[in-house]
C-alpha cells in the first residue's frame, strides 16, 4: 500500500522544471554551437581555396616556373665546371654573386674557404649577352700551365637568352 500512496503522491506533485528544461536548452545551444562551427570550416574552407587560387594565378605560376628554369639552368652550368669531389673556392668580392653561387653549389660541392685548398675557383658573371642564364653565366678558374687561376672555363649545357631583370623578386 505504502507503494501506491506514494505513487499517488508523486502523480499529484509536478515535476520541477529545472531538470527538463536544463536538458533541452543544452540540447539547442549544442546545435547551435555545432551548426556555427560548421558554418565557420564551410567559410574558410571557401576563403582558402580562393586565397590559394589567386596566389597561383597565370602570371605568378609562370614567374615562378622561370624561377625554377633559371636556378636549373645555373646548376647545369656548374656541373659542367665542376665535379662533386672538387673542392670549390667561391668569389666573396660581391655578396650578389656570393648569395648565387652559395646557392647553386652549396647543395653538392667540397666548398673551401681557401683558395689554397681548391681545386677551382668558381664567379658568375652578370650582363652577358650569349649563354648565360638571363643573363648571369658561371665561370671557374682552374690551374694550369701558366699557374693558378690560369685556364678560364664558362658554363656550358644550358643557356636562357633574356635579362635578369625578369626574375620575379625574392621576398625578404
Amino acid at each position: 500500500m505504502t507503494s501506491q500512496c506514494e505513487e499517488g503522491d508523486r502523480a499529484g506533485i509536478p515535476r520541477r522544471p529545472g531538470r527538463a528544461s536544463a536538458r533541452f536548452v543544452t540540447s539547442v545551444l549544442s546545435t547551435v554551437i555545432v551548426a556555427t562551427c560548421l558554418v565557420a570550416l564551410t567559410t574558410g574552407a571557401v576563403h582558402g581555396v580562393r586565397g590559394t587560387t589567386a596566389l597561383s594565378s597565370n602570371r605568378e605560376t609562370a614567374s615562378w616556373e622561370l624561377d625554377v628554369r633559371y636556378w636549373d639552368c645555373l646548376d647545369v652550368q656548374a656541373h659542367s665546371l665542376v665535379a662533386p669531389d672538387q673542392r670549390v673556392w667561391m668569389d666573396t668580392t660581391n655578396l650578389v654573386a656570393l648569395v648565387t653561387l652559395i646557392r647553386v653549389f652549396g647543395p653538392w660541392a667540397a666548398l673551401v674557404d681557401s683558395p689554397r685548398l681548391a681545386r677551382v675557383y668558381v664567379t658568375v658573371r652578370s650582363g652577358v649577352a650569349r649563354g648565360g642564364c638571363l643573363g648571369t653565366l658561371v665561370v671557374g678558374m682552374f690551374d694550369g700551365p701558366r699557374g693558378p687561376g690560369s685556364v678560364l672555363r664558362t658554363g656550358t649545357g644550358a643557356s636562357m637568352p633574356g635579362s635578369p631583370l625578369e626574375l620575379p623578386s625574392t621576398p625578404l
